[in-house]
């Protein structure tokens, strides 16, 4: 049954993320696809310490949707933001290096 939202606000969020690569792969098959996505590109760094991602607030006017679609919309929206931060965090990192190795990478995860 469709509902009628009449403001939909996700308040913004901070994610608090460290990581450390590990020398074997992990077994990625009892994860959901974002996780598998967020390792995938966290793998391609050595280390990340109490590094802090930031999501942007979520705002939506009028919807005349069912509370499933509200869901997914609000999914999709924290999957794309934590990914724009993943990617962000990534690009700082590795233009500091060796910005063709990143191309290179990146072009593999395609």
């Amino acid at each position: 049954a469709l509902v009628h939202f009449e403001r939909v606000h996700v308040s913004e969020a901070s994610v608090a993320v460290a990581y450390r690569r590990s020398s074997r792969r992990p077994d990625l098959s009892e994860l959901g696809p974002l996780a598998r996505e967020l390792l995938a590109v966290l793998h391609l760094l050595p280390e990340v310490q109490r590094t802090t991602l930031h999501l942007a607030a979520l705002r939506a006017g009028p919807a005349l949707e069912t509370p499933a679609e509200l869901a997914e919309r609000c999914g999709a929206h924290a999957r794309a933001e934590l990914l724009r931060q993943v990617h962000k965090l990534l690009l700082q990192v590795d233009l500091g290096g060796d910005p063709a190795s990143l191309a290179r990478a990146l072009g593999n995860l395609v």
